[in-house]
C-alpha cells in the first residue's frame, strides 16, 4: 500500500471528525443537562491539529484515535439497535440531516460487517481492527456471531496480541 500524503491524511482526518462531531452533537442533546460538562474534555479539531503542529501527536495518530472513537460508538450503536432503542433510529436520522441525506454506516462502515470481513480474512491487521473485534468479543451479550466464530475472532485477536501490536 502507497503512503498517503500529508494532504490525504489530512482529509481524512477532517472527515472522520465531522463523523466524530456529529456523533457529539448527538450526545449533547440526548443527555440530561447536569452531564453536559464530561463533553468539555472532547478536543477541538483545531487543538488535535495543533498537537500535530507542536509535535505531541501524529496525524495517523489522530486518524486512529478518531476512527477508534467512531467504531466504539458504531458498536454501541450497534447493540442497542438489536434491542429495539428508538435512540438508534433517533441518531441516524440526526446524521443523515447533518450530512446531505448520507447514511451513517456508508460513511463509517458497519461494524459487524467489518468483523465479518475481518473472521472471513482470518488475521487482524492493525489496532483499529483489534479495537473492533476487541469491543463485540467483550460485550457477553453479543449475538452476531456463532460459538464457532467467537472462538476464531478470540483466537485471531489472541495471535495479534502476542505479535506485540496491540493495546
Amino acid at each position: 500500500m502507497a503512503r498517503r500524503s500529508k494532504q490525504e491524511m489530512r482529509a481524512e482526518f477532517d472527515r472522520l471528525y465531522g463523523v466524530f462531531e456529529t456523533i457529539v452533537a448527538f450526545k449533547k442533546c440526548s443527555v440530561p443537562k447536569e452531564h453536559l460538562s464530561s463533553f468539555d474534555a472532547v478536543p477541538s479539531r483545531e487543538a488535535m491539529l495543533n498537537w500535530v503542529e507542536t509535535g505531541k501527536a501524529t496525524l495517523s495518530g489522530l486518524i486512529s484515535g478518531t476512527n477508534q472513537a467512531i467504531h466504539d460508538f458504531s458498536c454501541d450503536l450497534y447493540e442497542e439497535g438489536a434491542f429495539g432503542d428508538k435512540k438508534v433510529q433517533d441518531f441516524l436520522e440526526f446524521y443523515c440531516a447533518r450530512h446531505d441525506g448520507r447514511s451513517y454506516f456508508s460513511d463509517v462502515g458497519d461494524p459487524i460487517k467489518d468483523a465479518t470481513k475481518i473472521l472471513r480474512r482470518g488475521v487482524i491487521r492493525n489496532k483499529t481492527e483489534w479495537f473492533l473485534i476487541k469491543a463485540i468479543m467483550d460485550d457477553v451479550e453479543q449475538t452476531s456471531f456463532t460459538r464457532s466464530e467467537q472462538d476464531q475472532l478470540s483466537q485471531m485477536r489472541v495471535a495479534f496480541e502476542q505479535k506485540g501490536t496491540a493495546g
